[in-house]
């Protein structure tokens, strides 16, 4: 499997919109910048991790690999913009490897375990969507609560942390995808967040403001 990161750029002509797509990173198989850590590189096993999710910032571009198998060393990392067109960088585990313990078999549920998608919003913060499950093809493993974090990327810091209660999921609850409606938003936290439960299947609505489900 080949993954490529496409760039597309809309260049006007009189009435008529050319579009143009360049090749910015890829990958036969996604590379990490694996730590001097030897649980994360016996474990390690690259033709298991599929990328879903991808989310570009001004000066990064983050990269959603969830534990759909074993194998995956961090469900969250990112490269940077600025390398030559059409390389394969190595990715770097967001926002530190002290976060992925999960890829060593070291579960806390503090930290993030396995996530399909991130969204970003316009005060810069990263909405990152922990599904809590680990090789979710294999036997569907729930080791943790499914939680929100928030990362704001000025400083790479947690600015809001929320685990959903048990009340608002199902047993095979699975949060795959969200979408920030910020349309209305009067501050930074007044959000929607909308997740798929794929597995529900059915739709989990949250506001931040509100800290309801």
């Amino acid at each position: 499997m080949r993954y490529i990161v496409l760039f597309a750029t809309v260049l006007p002509l009189l009435c008529v919109k050319a579009g143009t797509l360049e090749t910015v990173a890829q990958w036969s198989l996604l590379d990490f910048e694996l730590p001097f850590d030897r649980g994360f590189v016996n474990q390690y096993q690259p033709e298991n991790i599929v990328m879903t999710g991808i989310e570009i910032a001004w000066d990064r571009i983050f990269i959603s690999t969830p534990r759909l198998r074993a194998g995956v060393p961090a469900t969250l990392s990112f490269f940077p913009r600025r390398i030559p067109l059409g390389s394969s960088p190595k990715l770097q585990a967001y926002p530190s490897w002290d976060w992925h313990g999960a890829g060593k078999g070291e579960i806390n549920c503090t930290k993030l375990i396995s996530v399909y998608r991130t969204r970003l919003d316009r005060c810069d913060r990263l909405w990152v969507v922990d599904a809590g499950v680990m090789t979710s093809i294999d036997d569907f493993m729930p080791v943790c609560p499914p939680k929100i974090v928030v990362f704001d990327l000025k400083t790479n810091e947690v600015v809001r942390h929320v685990t959903f209660p048990r009340q608002v999921l199902r047993p095979n609850t699975l949060l795959t995808n969200v979408v920030i409606d910020e349309a209305s938003a009067k501050t930074c936290d007044d959000v929607f967040l909308y997740m798929t439960d794929t597995l529900g299947p059915g739709y989990t609505i949250f506001n931040l403001t509100l800290l309801n489900t």
